[in-house]
């Protein structure tokens, strides 16, 4: 298993050195990004008016526009289906986290569709059913001066779909306009080149907590930049698109964004919820009030779900632990164990909430209603020796 350190005190380290043709350097011709820049540098101004450079592939030119969105402005556009209004503008900027530039500040991999989050990219936290895609590689082994061959073999590493993954926790691919992913700057995708290279799009998780991931693509599928490590996704599917300016970086309404497109600060932390794999809500114990409140330190979490619009009637779920590298792993829990579930916040530890009423640690919860319970599923393991196309894949429990 090949593992990555983040350095504290570098943003955008460079990451592993595993070499895929698929996340290639950037495109010749468009502005590279710093990886170890928290601020981007501002071009020096022109002394006299000249042509705009070329947009990056693929992304509109910055159109230059007077009026700014009003901060606080109710959006309520942005949220279909009964969800929170996003407010436009809200928290663009934040003086401590540069507007969420710094790699610090996103704690997970979120995901967003229009502004509003859609899940985590944590390791125990994917969809227990989500499909793998193994990844061919060669691992060198240990050998003295003369021995005989073989001194490499042939692995698989794990890696999974991008689409697959937006498929599970409802993002209609057919309608993608487009998928920015946030590294040290935007990588671009056109929903049609997204659709088209599905396959091949592949993401990974690395860091010394499983929380950053890496995304791979065909070097066919030519995009305007790429990055090690990324802290976020957005896709775009009612909203307009961003618009990129030749140093990538992204407007809009003529307005630079300084956080998550159309969200403002990226999210962080919160014990997240699912039903069916598709984000429900999340709760963040400093919220927490009367609302489903049983005692002084729990909650009703059928009562909490209900405050925010989401009836359900579960029928299993999956307990999720998702911290450091051997702290991760989905525990099943049945019927007569989800239908009074509460939820105590634990002293001990930040990150976790405890569940039922005998405490179990988790991180986040996987509900599961009738028809759609997946089978008890052990953690994937991060490599395994080569097998050819079509052998069942084994799982390593964690």
């Amino acid at each position: 298993m090949r593992l990555c350190v983040l350095a504290a005190s570098v943003v955008f380290a460079a990451g592993c050195n595993r070499t895929d043709p698929a996340s290639a350097a950037p495109v010749t011709g468009h502005a590279s990004v710093d990886p170890g820049a928290v601020q981007r540098t501002p071009a020096p101004a022109a002394p006299a008016p000249a042509a705009p450079a070329p947009a990056p592939s693929g992304v509109a030119p910055v159109a230059p526009t007077p009026a700014a969105p009003t901060p606080g402005t109710v959006d309520v556009a942005a949220a279909p289906g009964g969800a929170l209004p996003v407010i436009h503008g809200d928290k663009w900027h934040d003086e401590e986290e540069e507007g969420g530039r710094n790699f610090a500040a996103f704690k997970e991999t979120w995901v967003y569709v229009d502004g509003v989050p859609r899940g985590t990219m944590l390791f125990a936290e994917l969809p227990a059913t989500l499909p793998i895609a193994w990844k061919d590689d060669v691992e060198g082994l240990d050998f003295h001066p003369g021995d005989p061959p073989p001194h490499e073999k042939k692995i698989q590493l794990l890696r999974w779909r991008l689409a697959d993954y937006f498929q599970l926790i409802g993002i209609d691919v057919a309608r993608i306009k487009m998928v920015y992913l946030h590294g040290a700057g935007y990588v671009a995708i056109p929903g049609p080149q997204f659709r088209k290279f599905a396959d091949g799009l592949t993401f990974d998780l690395t860091g010394n907590d499983l929380t950053k991931t890496r995304f791979y693509w065909p070097v066919t599928m030519k995009t305007n930049t790429s990055f090690d490590r990324y802290a976020a996704v957005s896709v775009f599917i009612d909203k307009p698109p961003l618009k990129l300016d030749v140093h990538n970086n992204p407007f809009i309404d003529g307005v630079e964004v300084n956080g998550i497109p159309y969200h403002g600060t990226p999210e962080r932390g919160g014990f997240r919820v699912y039903v069916d794999y598709k984000l429900a809500m999340v709760v963040k114990r400093n919220e927490l009030g009367a609302v489903g409140r049983v005692a002084d330190t729990r909650w009703d979490l059928r009562k909490l779900l209900a405050s925010h619009g989401v009836k359900v009637e579960p029928v299993a779920g999956d307990l999720v632990i998702a911290q450091g590298l051997t702290e991760q792993r989905r525990d099943r829990i049945d019927e007569d164990y989800v239908k009074h579930l509460e939820i105590g916040v634990n002293s001990q530890a930040s990150g976790t909430m405890l569940i039922g009423k005998d405490d179990r640690p988790a991180t986040a919860l996987h509900l599961y209603t009738a028809g759609h319970v997946p089978p008890v599923l052990p953690m994937p393991e991060e490599q395994r020796d080569w097998q050819p196309p079509g052998k069942p894949a084994k799982q390593a429990a964690k």
